[in-house]
Formats: structure tokens, C-alpha cells, sequence
């Protein structure tokens, strides 16, 4: 392993076992499991050991390929001259890489973004995407939210993880688990590059608008939203699942933009199903 690599095996024992490669441009991936290839993406400012808590489920059944997006964990720099696309170009490369002609993705939150625009620029590679609390772009109010968190963060990260993961969650599950959400704070502060990175991502978002491609995306997709989710609108979702021309949009009652966490057994369940179709 390159020493200059973030260990994250030391802190989640469920990434046990990943092995770890660079494409010939440097880009970090991890690979895990066996069976039909899946790229998780992670969201925003979150790294690959994100996906620690699915990894367990998911490997027995899926090839699983971690990558960490470009100013997070291991991935590369993120340049300030350079658009929201650069989160997703190293992908191609990636899967050339690892000779991978065709994948499934499931990507949360900004991770469903990326997911989307890989759809878009390379729809030959992608075979079904999976896409929680996603969307083509961010509404206004999500938008601001980002940027007075960023501004107020100061040169510690610690208060910035705990305020985003409150805002990732539906507040009965917050009151229900807080020793897990405590756990969920910690894992995301320890991913969570700089200020200044969070900066020029958090600048990057607030530009990523896939709504004039929706139409072009042609490739099965299931989106799973929670109807609590204040970060990512219902109404947006609903949009969303609109304009793609191949979309089913599965409902979580009660669950906030996190869904993937709050409704982990039924959101595995619908994830095995649509990979398996």
C-alpha cells in the first residue's frame, strides 16, 4: 500500500480485506467482493469508507469497486479552473483500468450526480444506476445551506460533520440513535478533507446542473428517496424520476436525505432486486 494512502481498514474493520490499486494517472480505487461489478459513489466530502456500513451485504453479492472522488480521502487534488465534470472524468479511466466494459452504480447524494453525468457522457459503460437522496441539481436552499456551513466552519471540520449529519437525517431517527449518529459523525470527520477543499467542492455543487441531459440518460434507474429529506426536496425527486427516461422512484416514510442509513434493510433489499433485474 502507498504510505501516502489513508488506511481506512484501520478505523472500519468491515473495508477488511480491500485491496487497493492506482490507475496509471494516480486515481485511487479499492476493490472488494465478488460477483456483478458495482461503483459506489460516495456524497458530498464523504470518502469510499462511507459505504463501511453496506460493504458487509453488498460484497457477497456484488463486485464492489470504492473510489474516493476527487479532494476527498485519496483522490486527487480538485482544480479551482476546472467544472463539476471533474468529479466524474477519472471514471472513465478507471474503468478502462480495470478492463470493466459495463457497471451498475449506486451513488448517494452528490455521489448520484456523478453517477448520472457517467450515464450521460458514457452511457455504453453504465448499466443500471441506483441513486439515493440525488439530484440533477442543487435547489437553492440546499445550496445556501452549504455555503453558510462552509463560511461558519472555521479551521476545525469537527462541527461541520456533526451539522451536516444532523441535516442528512430525519429528526426521530436522530433522537432514536444517538449513539449511532454519533458514530455516523465521526466516520464522516474523519473522511472530510481541509476548509479550503470543502470550499472549492462545496463552490463546484452549487454549479452542477445535469437537467438539460436528463432526457439523454437512458439507462434503468431507481431512486431512493426519504419523504423527510431536507437537503433534497420530494418535489425534486419526483422531477427527477420525471425526466429520466427510464426511472422508478421508491418512497421512504418518515426517512430523511440519508436513506441509505435510516432505511438500510428495505433500501438493500430494493438495491439486490434492481441489480439482479
Amino acid at each position: 500500500m502507498n504510505p501516502n494512502e489513508i488506511n481506512s481498514t484501520r478505523f472500519f474493520p468491515s473495508l477488511k480485506g480491500l485491496e487497493s490499486g492506482r490507475t496509471p494517472s494516480g486515481f485511487w480505487y479499492g476493490l472488494l467482493g465478488a460477483g456483478p461489478p458495482v461503483l459506489l459513489l460516495p456524497g458530498f466530502g464523504a470518502s469510499h469508507s462511507a459505504w463501511s456500513f453496506l460493504v458487509p451485504a453488498l460484497k457477497r453479492e456484488f463486485s464492489l469497486v470504492l473510489v474516493d472522488l476527487p479532494g476527498v480521502g485519496n483522490g486527487p487534488p480538485l482544480r479551482t479552473e476546472q467544472g463539476p465534470e471533474q468529479l466524474a472524468e477519472p471514471l472513465v479511466g478507471l474503468l478502462d483500468h480495470l478492463e470493466i466494459d459495463r457497471i451498475h452504480v449506486l451513488g448517494a447524494s452528490l455521489g448520484g450526480w456523478v453517477g448520472m453525468w457517467l450515464a450521460w457522457r458514457s452511457p455504453d459503460r453504465i448499466s443500471r444506476l441506483v441513486l439515493a437522496g440525488s439530484m440533477a441539481r442543487l435547489e437553492e436552499g440546499a445550496r445556501a445551506r452549504f455555503q453558510k456551513r462552509v463560511e461558519e466552519m472555521g479551521p476545525s471540520t469537527g462541527g461541520f460533520a456533526r451539522s451536516m449529519v444532523q441535516d442528512m437525517l430525519a429528526p426521530a431517527f436522530v433522537d432514536m440513535h444517538p449513539k449511532l449518529v454519533d458514530a455516523v459523525v465521526l466516520a464522516y470527520s474523519i473522511s472530510l478533507p481541509s476548509p479550503s477543499s470543502l470550499g472549492v467542492l462545496a463552490g463546484l455543487i452549487a454549479g452542477a446542473d445535469l437537467s438539460s441531459h436528463l432526457h439523454e440518460i437512458h439507462s434503468p434507474v431507481l431512486l431512493l428517496h426519504g419523504d423527510q429529506d431536507d437537503l433534497v426536496s420530494p418535489e425534486s425527486a419526483k422531477g427527477l424520476a420525471e425526466a429520466l427516461p427510464s426511472a422508478v422512484l421508491k418512497r421512504f416514510e418518515g426517512a430523511g436525505h440519508h436513506v441509505l442509513l435510516e432505511r438500510r434493510v428495505e433500501a438493500l433489499k430494493e438495491i439486490r432486486a434492481f441489480f439482479q433485474q
